[in-house]
């Protein structure tokens, strides 16, 4: 069940941010134990924008975000927007009385 979630909240994949080089982080349990560990951090690797995307939930009411890295470009001479990303929810992984505990 908390391999679930993990993977539920984006753990164990890319999260298909717009930087290179993105690694996925590693959720693949072999023994038990590591179930055990995974709970308290260890046991599983996951990148840190996966962290930030993972805590979103709880700023959100259990609402899952995409992460970006910058809102909004602007061309300076001409004010042309070039490229402004907008808040895209992916699902809610929580219900608000869950994440009202854990802020």
């Amino acid at each position: 069940m908390l391999r679930e979630y993990f993977k539920k909240l984006g753990f164990g994949r890319k999260t298909g941010i717009t930087l290179p080089n993105e690694e996925a982080g590693n959720l693949d349990f072999k023994y038990e134990t590591e179930i055990y560990n995974a709970g308290f951090g260890q046991g599983i690797t996951t990148t840190p924008i996966q962290n930030v995307k993972a805590l979103t939930t709880l700023t959100n009411d259990g609402m899952l975000l995409e992460p970006f890295v910058v809102s909004k470009i602007v061309d300076p001479e001409t004010d042309e927007v070039i490229l402004e990303n907008k808040r895209t929810e992916i699902e809610r992984v929580a219900s608000t009385e869950t994440c009202l505990l854990y802020t």
